[in-house]
């Protein structure tokens, strides 16, 4: 494992939050030249074979394979600056996401995923706004009356406990809390909260932190109660363009790929690699 330093920039997100396809898209941003981005590729390092083929995929408008923990792939983007004036380390420990669902369960970490994450100062968070409801709201269920059609409510056998029956929200936080507690240092960290699959939310005109705001508060109230460990920006990433395994993927076929990729973010000019930039400008010593 290489070293750790200021401008390490881990990736952390659950099992389909969109971390694949933000590899595939940023890897079209960084090799194609259809793109002037803040940042340009220096080296790769893992299985390229992986990312080309990924890359591929997402280039052919189909849903980018994710991995599962039989076929975990680690993978690390160096990439640097026009100018030369700095280069930071992206690093996706785990493409499946599936092992943190399993620290989830476990609540612990392995030997590996600690020291991966131990000298980390940056984070890329992944979540996701193609997600389902995490239930009824307590407003509405105080709207129902006693002669509502509840359904039977005895002899009820519970289901096996699963991680994935946890809202989206609370496992957010966790993967995060994870940073606040032993074998990791508390120290400040900064977080770039990506909400991928931002074409769905487009149409309704709201700013990242709002959408977070609105669809993820507890995270929000969490990131904000935590500032002297976690100083955090929001970006809405649209990676794909659209729904690829609907009628929209005809439309998405006619587009040159680079035309598909969308972002906003806190500054007037947003690509995929502005969070990057802002993590690891930020994190620069001096900073």
């Amino acid at each position: 494992m290489a070293t750790l330093n200021s401008n390490y920039i881990a990736v952390v997100g659950l099992h389909g939050s969109g971390k694949t396809t933000y590899l595939a898209a940023l890897w079209h941003t960084l090799t194609s030249g259809e793109i002037e981005s803040e940042l340009v590729l220096d080296q790769l390092d893992g299985d390229q074979t992986y990312v080309e083929s990924v890359h591929a995929a997402w280039c052919r408008c189909e849903e980018v394979k994710r991995t599962s923990m039989l076929e975990e792939t680690e993978i690390k983007i160096r990439v640097a600056t026009r100018s030369a004036g700095w280069r930071a380390t992206l690093a996706f420990p785990d493409m499946s996401g599936e092992t943190f669902e399993r620290q989830l369960e476990s609540r612990a970490c392995t030997e590996d995923y600690a020291q991966q994450f131990a000298g980390v100062d940056s984070v890329l968070f992944f979540v996701s706004a193609d997600k389902q409801t995490d239930g009824i709201p307590i407003v509405d269920m105080n709207d129902m009356g006693e002669h509502d059609d509840v359904g039977p409510v005895l002899n009820v056998v519970p289901e096996e406990w699963s991680s994935r029956a946890v809202p989206l929200q609370v496992q957010a936080v966790e993967l995060l809390q994870f940073f606040l507690r032993p074998p990791f240092v508390r120290k400040a960290r900064r977080v770039a909260v990506l909400v991928s699959a931002w074409d769905l939310v487009r149409p309704i005109g709201i700013a990242p932190l709002d959408y977070l705001n609105r669809e993820f508060p507890l995270l929000r109230q969490f990131l904000s109660s935590n500032l002297d460990s976690f100083e955090f920006q929001v970006f809405g990433i649209s990676a794909q363009g659209g729904v690829v395994t609907g009628p929209d993927r005809d439309r998405l076929l006619r587009m040159t790929a680079a035309s598909r990729i969308s972002a906003v973010g806190p500054t007037p000019r947003t690509d995929l690699t502005s969070p990057l930039v802002w993590l690891a400008q930020n994190a620069a010593p001096g900073k």
